[in-house]
């Protein structure tokens, strides 16, 4: 999502980064092509509007010229992403446990077998959890 536009690219990230910015480099080439010409015509229309019969012509045609470029729709500027920071102070010391089970039973249906009763079980920052079990044990379920 880049300027309110969902874009979609093929490849890796690091493609993705290439191509975009040969896209936002393309799109400012653009831009101050299209400005310069905008005010390379002004200037002209400036100069030519008050000259004889022929430059007038000229002028108004060039000023036609310079209103169908701007009803045709112009390069937008370029636009950065805005960046976002975040900071979390540090919380301290949490006292055990952090996470506390007691007394968990589950069974998918009423008549089901249970998967897991009377559940009790403490973690705290120092644990380190490993669940094990056959596909359909309920490891997901249990999380």
């Amino acid at each position: 999502m880049h300027n309110k536009k969902l874009k979609y690219c093929m490849g890796n990230y690091d493609q993705y980064v290439k191509t975009r910015l040969e896209l936002e480099e393309n799109q400012m080439k653009r831009f101050h092509w299209e400005q310069d010409q905008i005010a390379h015509t002004k200037n002209r229309i400036a100069r030519f509007g008050y000259g004889s019969a022929k430059l007038a012509r000229q002028a108004q045609s060039k000023e036609k010229t310079l209103q169908k470029m701007m009803a045709s729709g112009l390069t937008g500027r370029v636009v950065s992403d805005k960046t976002l920071s975040f900071y979390f102070p540090p919380c301290g010391k949490i006292p055990p446990p952090a996470i506390m089970v007691q007394n968990v039973s589950f069974k998918y249906t009423k008549n089901g077998p249970c998967i897991y009763n009377n559940l009790e079980f403490g973690i705290d920052l120092d644990t380190r959890v490993a669940l094990l079990g056959l596909n359909g044990a309920g490891k997901s379920t249990l999380l």
